[in-house]
């Protein structure tokens, strides 16, 4: 098995700065452009993002960077090169960061060859960070408290399921009424629907396609994984953290593993 203690060290030391400066701009007034239709970016993303990516390139000068506020082209090199890739959102929940709800997160996770390994997500709002390696395990601190170690289990026979705030879709709606659940939490960022999955305080997040990107998932990711949990895209198929594309065209799916069955096989039976 391959050691990742630096690798996971460097990643939650990447988040926790990136955290630092998103917090900061948070607490005053900032400029909001706009990338795109329904896609805004912040003086925080930017920042953070600089800082960040300048970090893990002085770190580990040979690995491959993709990060959503570095050049499109850049990234799709470094994702197509393969090998050793970190991905970086330095603000995952730009919408709900505006908002000032709260709701958003720094996120720094490295894939190998194609595959989530290490994963940090700080949520500076929340004042929660989680961790983990898969193999290695997964942890979560609270307001600067000593870890705890972080595993899924089976949920009852009432699952709990996170789900987007900004982005209903019948299609979860749909694995909601055929796995019992009677509605579902709302969140805005990406990052933080999956660590809830990792935390025990929701059993389930569909994403069934669409919207995101490959750094919105690869730390929680491989959080989730080392937590022992289940994580696909919406077919079922494992994701893979490399090739030409950057959007997570078939969605995600975090459960644990008989939960995550039933919800693949609600997805499968749409028409």
């Amino acid at each position: 098995m391959v050691v990742l203690d630096r690798e996971l060290a460097v990643a939650r030391e990447a988040a926790a700065l990136g955290s630092t400066i998103v917090a900061e701009i948070y607490e005053k007034d900032f400029a909001v452009d706009w990338k795109g239709q329904d896609d805004p970016v912040t003086t925080a993303d930017r920042a953070a993002n600089q800082a960040i990516v300048a970090l893990l390139r002085e770190r580990f000068p040979e690995d491959s960077v993709c990060a959503e506020e570095s050049g499109v082209e850049d990234n799709r090199r470094a994702v197509a090169r393969g090998g050793r890739v970190w991905f970086v959102d330095p603000v995952d929940g730009t919408k709900e960061f505006i908002a000032k709800n709260g709701e958003f997160c720094v996120m720094v996770g490295l894939a190998i060859d194609g595959v989530a390994m290490v994963g940090a997500v700080v949520a500076p709002a929340w004042k929660r960070a989680l961790w983990g390696a898969v193999g290695e395990g997964a942890f979560e601190s609270r307001d600067g408290a000593a870890p705890s170690r972080l595993v899924v289990a089976e949920p009852s026979d009432k699952p709990r399921m996170v789900a987007s705030r900004s982005r209903p879709d019948p299609r979860v709606e749909h694995v909601a009424r055929a796995l019992g659940i009677d509605g579902a939490r709302p969140c805005g960022s990406v990052g933080l629907k999956v660590a809830l999955v990792a935390a025990r305080e929701a059993d389930l997040y569909v994403l069934p396609s669409g919207g995101a990107k490959l750094w919105d998932s690869l730390a929680p990711h491989a959080i989730a994984v080392a937590a022992g949990a289940t994580v696909s895209d919406a077919r079922g198929e494992p994701i893979a953290y490399a090739g030409v594309e950057l959007a997570l065209e078939h969605g995600i799916v975090v459960a644990h593993s008989a939960l995550h069955r039933r919800a693949i096989d609600a997805l499968r039976s749409l028409p």
